[in-house]
C-alpha cells in the first residue's frame, strides 16, 4: 500500500511510524484512533503543540503507544560492538 488510509483498511493490529518527524503526530494519532499499538520513531512529535491531541488520542484508544530511540551511538553501545 502507498498510503495509511489504505493500509488501515488491511485491519492491522500494530503499527511502526518510521516516516519524517513532521508526519509523526498525525499518523500516530490515525493509528491510536485506529486503536492499533504504535512503535513510533523518535521524536513522536516535534511541536509542543501536538502533545496534547497525542495524550488524548492515546488515553481514549486504549492502545500502547512506545517511542524507539537508536542507542548506536551510545557509550555501552559502542563498547559492545567494539569488543564483539
Amino acid at each position: 500500500v502507498s498510503t495509511l488510509e489504505e493500509a488501515l483498511k488491511h485491519e492491522p493490529w500494530a503499527a511502526v511510524i518510521c516516516t519524517p518527524t513532521s508526519l509523526h503526530p498525525e499518523q500516530t494519532i490515525a493509528c491510536l484512533e485506529a486503536h492499533l499499538d504504535v512503535l513510533c520513531e523518535k521524536p513522536v512529535a516535534h511541536r509542543l503543540a501536538d502533545f496534547a491531541p497525542l495524550r488524548e488520542a492515546l488515553r481514549q484508544s486504549g492502545a500502547y503507544l512506545q517511542i524507539a530511540y537508536m542507542l548506536r551511538y551510545h557509550p555501552v553501545m559502542a563498547r559492545i560492538i567494539e569488543e564483539t
